[in-house]
């Protein structure tokens, strides 16, 4: 496999998975000027970066709420208890609702690889970058241009078919709040716990 690790800012280290990555070109004639738009990259990969560790989500499909700790929710802005509003064989949701429009959805997922999904589908998202959270395989996605202002996924591969998405979103948007900087926090938080 071949990586480029670039660097982020703030201690974030992205990979870039070059090998994979494919570029089309749309060309978009503007007012008959015939001006083109700038290329969108569409990434996409054909095998899934390795695994540094295996872990284990099916002990928290009835509890994914116990997966980020108080402290933990009330760092990203949520002071209130979550709720487990939603849970099937292969799939378990988490919400936490703050005030100002903000809210947290943590979503397990069992027999499904996320993250390879989410680059099969390149068209569905804006923002899209290969990532590491606590070493492990993930994408950060967005419906918006970079930065997002109203909301942000972090997925976690974290077993062969096995990935966990915090999800923050914010409404009305705000250029001021890292949405995707708190999700990250809350997946980094998600990792740590199952690997404790």
């Amino acid at each position: 496999m071949i990586f480029k690790d670039v660097g982020t800012g703030g201690g974030a280290r992205v990979r870039v998975f070059g090998k994979w990555w494919a570029v089309a070109t749309t060309v978009v004639l503007v007012g008959g000027c015939g001006s083109p738009q700038p290329p969108a990259v569409a990434p996409t990969f054909d095998v899934p970066p390795a695994l540094t560790k295996l872990y284990d989500l099916s002990a928290f499909f009835l509890k994914p709420c116990d997966l980020v700790p108080p402290a933990v929710s009330q760092r990203v802005g949520f002071d209130g208890k979550p709720h487990f509003h939603y849970s099937e064989p292969d799939r378990a949701d988490c919400t936490w609702e703050g005030g100002q429009g903000v809210r947290l959805v943590l979503t397990l997922f069992d027999g499904v690889d996320r993250v390879a999904e989410e680059f099969g589908q390149p068209g569905r998202w804006l923002y899209l970058v290969a990532a590491e959270v606590r070493g492990q395989p993930a994408v950060v996605a967005s419906h918006e241009n970079d930065p997002p202002a109203t909301g942000c996924s972090v997925v976690v591969r974290v077993a062969e078919r096995q990935s966990v998405q915090a999800e923050l979103s914010v409404y009305p948007a705000d250029p001021t709040f890292p949405v995707c900087a708190k999700a990250r926090v809350v997946a980094e938080s998600v990792v740590e716990q199952l690997g404790s």
